[in-house]
């Protein structure tokens, strides 16, 4: 009968080097499928647009859409965040439709509000509006991500 102290068992280093090597030959292969979702994940991502904070107001009829002469009236907030706004990106939308319009008036400072007549040329109504900060990087303008539709009725 066999005893179990005539059987050799794999050395210590042997054993580290086959585990790099798995380690290695698992990176090769998981790595091609990886990088693509990587890379598609942060494109759409800028350090610019971290801690833009602009909010539309909608206490107060503050923000409304003025049919009669075609306007949207709308009221931004910016937050405490250190940025250079350019211009701020205001968008229609009516019934599943929108229109983009820039706007290059006077931007709020910091933790300042203002409001905007924004004259709509394409749209009969307006149901819902949104904002987009646009910032300079170096001689680049950058449009971040808009906040959230909100919902305007029309002026008193």
């Amino acid at each position: 009968m066999r005893t179990l102290r005539n059987k050799r068992a794999i050395s210590p280093i042997l054993a580290t080097v086959l585990l790099i090597l798995m380690t290695i030959a698992a990176v090769a292969i998981i790595w091609p499928a990886v990088m693509p979702i990587i890379k598609r994940g942060a494109s759409g991502i800028s350090s610019a647009c971290i801690g833009i904070d602009l909010t539309i107001e909608t206490s107060g009829k503050v923000t409304c859409y003025d049919a009669t002469n075609k306007i949207v009236k709308i009221s931004v907030s910016r937050g405490a965040g250190d940025y250079e706004l350019e211009k701020i990106q205001v968008i229609s939308y009516l019934e599943g439709n929108s229109e983009s319009y820039i706007v290059t008036e006077t931007m709020p400072g910091i933790n300042e509000q203002k409001t905007y007549d924004v004259a709509i040329a394409d749209l009969t109504s307006v149901d819902k509006v949104a904002v987009a900060a646009i910032v300079n990087v170096g001689d680049i303008e950058e449009t971040c991500e808009k906040i959230a539709p909100v919902s305007i009725d029309a002026c008193a």
